[in-house]
């Protein structure tokens, strides 16, 4: 079971504390996105930070025809989708680097396998390590350039 229960009550105090949907049901679908066997951690990223969050960011389709930042994101250190347990789905994604302007405390662990899911355009392998950022906390990124894929 490795770190289920520990990391169960961090999401729950930081969806109470930062989240606008939270319930039982979002605690779980959240605790399945990260690794049981490993810990899911709350900090602060500060705009002095070097190390920037990056997000694969989707591609306008048909049924999507805006652009919008997720709540998901990983460090300069991770750039497989793979890894992050998602996929590029029908329309892909641009891979996205934001800056910091304000402070902003997020959730940070390891991506569980998941199955793929065309209708959310998710799934992979994990194992990378991702970020997750509360949508009060989207204010405050600026973004500083695409990568082309």
């Amino acid at each position: 079971m490795g770190f289920q229960v520990v990391n169960q009550s961090v999401i729950q105090n930081y969806l109470q504390l930062y989240g606008d949907n939270f319930d039982a049901k979002r605690v779980k679908s959240f605790a399945e996105a990260f690794d049981a066997e490993t810990m899911i951690v709350e900090y602060t990223i500060y705009p002095e930070d070097k190390d920037r969050p990056f997000q694969f960011v989707k591609r306008t389709s048909l049924t999507s025809p805006f652009i919008k930042t997720g709540n998901w994101f990983f460090r300069s250190s991770a750039a497989s989708m793979d890894d992050l347990a998602i996929h590029s789905g029908l329309a892909g994604r641009n891979l996205t680097e934001f800056k910091v302007n304000y402070p902003v405390t997020v959730l940070e662990g390891v991506a569980s396998k998941l199955n793929r899911n065309w209708d959310f355009e998710y799934g992979g392998s994990g194992g990378g390590v991702q970020i997750f950022m509360a949508q009060k906390f989207l204010f405050s990124l600026e973004v500083v350039g695409t990568h082309l894929l």
